[in-house]
């Protein structure tokens, strides 16, 4: 998901700062970038309704230099949004706040449907540069990746893996222990180790099972000693007499880095790409001609 700055720059919702925001300060310039005003309405939209101070003040404006820089750069390099996506998003804010709602809203935002057009169509232009310039030049080094590794591979560890094919016989008596020797006899001569072809008759079953280290402790013990495809003998647990085949083993272990690589990416990319917007911003500003009128913007603090 892109993620930035410029999500909160262009608001296009009911709860802007109304109060504060009237005719005389859209003609009271705060700031200049390259050339370009940016008036006192602009920066009130972005502060709270209270407890403005220096930090919020600082803040937004920060935001709007970034936003007017990135918007200048997009159309420099001819950059162009979707025409169908802009009418989209009018026709969307339209469904949401019905016909009724959507007038309302333009008057109370004191806006044209023309002009809301065109900040939509900044906010995509500044999200095409953002996509192209910061969460596509996102790196994560191998070392970072490695290190994060380490950290959590504890968490992953994964158990030994025991899986058999179970005969297991329903009663544990003298007569079910001739049989068992019988099948397993059979097994082993007729069916080439095969317990599956086994004829169920009632007197036991076949299952293949992933074993519980603890809760089919006695299993457990024999299937390890057991080679891949190999039979045990007899095994007496609690449930009943059993016949087992080991069918898979692996030992406990780690994943593999390769294993967790996309989740590892996952974890160390929000980070990533607050580095990288932050050397974007200030690349954005290595040649800006940035002008600020603190004089002006001393009465916003109360």
């Amino acid at each position: 998901m892109i993620r930035g700055f410029f999500l909160t720059l262009i608001v296009i919702s009911l709860s802007v700062v109304q109060c504060l925001a009237g005719e005389e300060s859209s003609e009271i310039i705060v700031a200049e970038i390259n050339g370009s005003p940016v008036d006192m309405s602009r920066l009130l939209r972005l502060l709270p309704h209270k407890g403005v101070s220096d930090a919020s003040i600082k803040e937004a404006l920060d935001n709007i230099i970034t936003e007017e820089l990135a918007f200048q750069k997009a159309r420099k390099l001819g950059l162009r949004p979707d025409q169908k996506k802009i009418k989209n998003a009018i026709v969307e804010l339209k469904i949401e706040l019905g016909e009724e709602g959507f007038r309302d809203y333009l008057k109370k935002e004191g806006l044209s449907e023309e002009t809301l057009t065109l900040l939509i169509e900044k906010k995509m232009l500044i999200e095409m540069l953002y996509a192209e310039e910061v969460v596509k030049r996102v790196v994560i080094s191998e070392e970072e990746i490695r290190t994060k590794y380490d950290e959590v591979k504890e968490m992953f560890k994964l158990p030994e893996k025991v899986v058999v094919v179970d005969v297991r016989f329903l009663q544990d008596t003298e007569e079910s222990m001739k049989k068992a020797e019988s099948l397993l006899a059979k097994i082993k001569v007729e069916y080439n180790g095969d317990p599956w072809r086994l004829v169920q008759d009632g007197t036991f079953i076949i299952n293949q099972i992933r074993l519980n280290r603890v809760k089919q402790r006695e299993l457990y013990e024999e299937a390890k000693k057991l080679n891949i495809g190999r039979l045990s003998g007899i095994i007496r647990a609690p449930d009943g007499l059993h016949i087992i085949k080991l069918v898979e083993y692996s030992p406990e272990r780690y994943p593999s880095l390769d294993e967790m690589r996309v989740y590892l990416e996952g974890r160390l990319f929000p980070d990533a790409l607050k580095k990288r917007e932050k050397e974007w911003r200030e690349e954005l500003r290595k040649e800006a001609e940035i002008k600020i009128y603190d004089e002006r913007l001393r009465d916003l603090e109360r």
